[in-house]
């Protein structure tokens, strides 16, 4: 007999910007990593992010002009 795998979804809210989360990846302590569109004056720009424990961080685009 095969048991069920157990887990829960989680919404991990706006960030902000002009378009929702893209979540990439996610490791075994429940971090997830992803990006997001932001507007700036010429256009958009890309901002990476980090989920923890409830809070989203935003790591903006790592000190290039894209995340």
């Amino acid at each position: 007999m095969v048991q069920a795998e157990l887990y829960s979804v989680t919404d991990l809210a706006y960030v902000g910007g002009a378009s929702s989360n893209t979540a990439f990846g996610i490791n075994d302590a429940g971090q997830v990593v992803g990006s997001y569109f932001t507007p700036v004056a010429n256009g958009f720009q890309e901002h990476a992010f980090l989920y923890n424990n409830g809070t989203v961080t935003n790591l903006g685009t790592l000190g290039g002009t894209t995340a």
